[in-house]
C-alpha cells in the first residue's frame, strides 16, 4: 500500500503545495485511477499543456430552479459561487480582509475626498473577447446605481453621482461624488461590484446576452 504522507512530502521538496495540488488534480486525475501515487498526479499536472475553452462545472448547496447568472447581483449561495468565478472588481481583499490593488484597477486615487480617478489596467478581455475600457467602466458604476435594478453593490456607491462620472481617456474615469467619501475603495473592493461590459443586461438582473465577464481569477 502507498504511503500517501510520504508523497505529500516529496511534494512539498518539489515546491508544489497542496492547494496547487487541488488546482491541477482534474489534469492528472488519471495518474491516481491508474493506481499512481500522488508524486505520480503531481509529475503528470506539470506536465501537462493547458488548453483554452472547455465547461466549468462547480456543486453547491442550495440552488433551485429559479437561480440566475448576473456580474453584479447575488440572492443564494450558488449565485454568489458564480460570481465570484465569472466577474472581477477593482480592487479586492486578502485573506485578512485587507484591501489589495489586484483586481482590474491599475491605479485608484483621489484628488480630494469627492473626486476619484480610477485608471483600469491595459489588455485584460472579457470572455467574448472584447477588451475591458473606460465606457465599460462606466456602465458598470452606472448599473450598479441604477434605482430600478435595486443592484445590491449599488447601496456602498451611493455616494457616486451617476450623472458626473467623466471618460477621461480609453481607460480612465474621474468620479464626482455627491459628498466626500473614503470607503469607495471597499465598496469598490465587494464582489457584488463586479465589472460587466457595455450592455450587459440593462433593464433587468440575470438577462445579460452574452452573460460575460472578466473572470476567473
Amino acid at each position: 500500500m502507498t504511503d500517501h504522507g510520504d508523497d505529500l512530502q516529496l511534494l512539498q521538496r518539489r515546491g508544489l503545495t497542496r492547494d496547487e495540488l487541488l488546482r491541477r488534480g482534474a489534469v492528472g486525475g488519471a495518474a491516481i485511477l491508474a493506481g499512481g501515487t500522488l508524486a505520480d498526479l503531481a509529475d503528470a499536472a506539470l506536465k501537462a499543456t493547458p488548453k483554452r475553452g472547455g465547461t466549468f462545472r462547480i456543486g453547491v448547496s442550495g440552488g433551485s430552479s429559479s437561480d440566475f447568472i448576473d456580474g453584479q447581483n447575488i440572492v443564494t449561495r450558488p449565485d454568489q459561487a458564480r460570481i465570484v468565478t465569472g466577474w472581477e472588481t477593482l480592487v479586492t481583499f486578502d485573506r485578512n480582509f485587507k484591501l489589495v490593488f489586484d483586481g482590474l484597477a491599475e491605479e485608484i486615487s483621489a484628488k480630494r475626498a469627492d473626486v476619484w480617478t480610477i485608471r483600469v489596467r491595459q489588455g485584460i478581455e472579457f470572455h467574448n473577447g472584447k477588451t475591458l475600457g473606460a465606457e465599460d467602466l462606466i456602465y458598470s458604476l452606472r448599473r450598479l446605481l441604477d434605482p430600478k435594478l435595486k443592484l445590491f453593490g449599488g447601496a456602498a456607491l451611493s455616494s457616486v453621482d451617476p450623472n458626473r462620472i467623466k471618460k477621461l481617456d480609453k481607460r480612465t474615469v474621474r468620479l464626482f461624488l455627491k459628498q466626500k467619501d473614503v470607503t469607495i475603495l471597499d465598496a469598490l473592493g465587494q464582489y457584488v461590484a463586479g465589472i460587466v461590459p457595455v450592455g450587459y443586461s440593462p433593464g433587468a438582473i440575470g438577462k445579460a446576452n452574452p452573460n460575460v465577464g472578466t473572470g476567473p481569477y
